[in-house]
This record gives C-alpha cells, sequence and structure tokens, in this order.
C-alpha cells in the first residue's frame, strides 16, 4: 500500500508528524477530503500517540465517517500493536458507532480479555454489531478461543460479559 501512493499523499503522511497542532489539524482535514487506504494507518499511529485531545477528537470523527470496505480488514490487521495505549476503549467505541464493516473480529475476540474491562465491553459490542459480517469457520474458531480462555477471567462482570458474547457468536452459527 505504501508504495502506490501519490508524492502529494505522502507529504500529507509527513505532514502528520508536524510539531504543529494546528498544521496537524489541517492536515487531517485535507486527508478527510482526499480519502483512500493510505490513510487508516497513518491515522491510528497519531491517534495513539498524540497528547493533543482535538487532534484525537478530530481523527476519532474522521473514522466514525469511513466508508471504505477495505478499512475494516487495515484496522483489523494492525490494531492489537496498540492494546496497551492510552484510549483504546474510546477508539474501538468509534469503530462500533462507524459505518466500518470487519469481517476479521479476532483482534477484538483477544481485546475481550483485557484487563481493561472498557476495552471488554467496547470489543463486545463491536462483536455483536459485526458477528454477521463474519464467516461460519471463524465463528467456531472465536468460539473455541472463548471456551479456551474464559476460565482464567476472575471477575463476575467480565466473565459475564464474555459468555454472554460467546452465546451471542454461538447463536450466529
Amino acid at each position: 500500500m505504501e508504495n502506490n501512493i501519490t508524492k502529494f499523499q505522502k507529504e500529507l503522511i509527513n505532514q502528520l508528524n508536524s510539531k504543529n497542532d494546528l498544521q496537524i489539524l489541517s492536515t487531517i482535514d485535507l486527508l478527510r477530503e482526499e480519502g483512500g487506504d493510505f490513510i487508516i494507518l497513518p491515522l491510528m499511529e497519531k491517534y495513539f500517540n498524540t497528547s493533543s485531545q482535538e487532534i484525537k477528537d478530530k481523527i476519532g470523527n474522521l473514522f466514525t465517517d469511513i466508508k471504505k470496505s477495505s478499512a475494516g480488514t487495515i484496522i483489523s490487521d494492525n490494531i492489537l500493536k496498540y492494546e496497551n495505549t492510552n484510549n483504546l476503549d474510546i477508539f474501538l467505541r468509534l469503530l462500533w458507532e462507524s459505518t466500518i464493516k470487519f469481517s476479521n473480529l479476532s483482534p477484538f475476540i483477544e481485546f475481550l480479555f483485557s484487563e481493561n474491562l472498557k476495552i471488554s465491553i467496547e470489543s463486545s459490542t463491536i462483536i455483536e454489531e459485526q458477528i454477521k459480517n463474519t464467516a461460519e469457520e471463524d465463528k467456531k474458531n472465536y468460539l473455541k478461543i472463548i471456551e479456551k480462555r474464559k476460565h482464567k477471567i476472575e471477575d463476575v462482570f467480565h466473565k459475564n460479559l464474555i459468555e454472554l458474547t460467546e452465546e451471542l457468536i454461538r447463536n450466529s452459527i
């Protein structure tokens, strides 16, 4: 994907790394207009690495508006690396509020077992919303993962959340 972007698109990505928040905010507006898969990873990286709430909010608003069908795959393939970052729960909420379709729910299954209950709740919501987009074989694999790991959860609320999600997946088969 990186090799197929234009010089202008590369310049926009570079501008996201500016030290000037106003330039970054302006660049996000340009990225919204430009669109395309090339913006997803750089925006995720900026979202999880900036301390500016204004920048996070602007990126979050852009993610809730993404309509590109390939966005779900790009996000699913890359989101696990942000597992231990701040604001992952908020980012996950933005994803389930969006129209992005996810066929690979593996990272969200992993996040179900997060020590951060907010992350688990948001992941469960994504799974609930997106399970219909998932292949039967994947659903069966998700159930195996949950069955194998759920006994390690001690918190009653967390355990109930996982069991409800498990039941939801089972009922979708």
